[in-house]
């Protein structure tokens, strides 16, 4: 799946661009994907499978989803939620 250049999350359109070795600020751990709400940006990692990408930026769409809406979904219902739906759309 080729990924979009942006993605509008209700009212704010996120950017997408794709990163080598993505890391969470001031963690040396990597991450697969980040959404950054004040520069409307999506930051996937590129080097992951296509699929992968898919449920990743789907990841960090619901994040964004989550934020508007004040809902304090965990990760693991993010995740979930993710795979199930690139699972349907695919």
């Amino acid at each position: 799946m080729k990924l979009p250049e942006t993605v509008q999350i209700g009212p704010h359109v996120y950017r997408i661009q794709q990163v080598v070795r993505l890391k969470a600020a001031g963690d040396r751990q990597s991450l697969w994907g980040h959404i950054q709400h004040d520069t409307l940006t999506i930051s996937i990692e590129r080097e992951l499978s296509p699929t992968q990408q898919a449920v990743t930026l789907l990841h960090e769409i619901l994040h964004g989803i989550d934020s508007l809406g004040s809902l304090d979904l965990s990760e693991t219902v993010l995740n979930t939620l993710a795979s199930g739906l690139v699972d349907v759309i695919q």
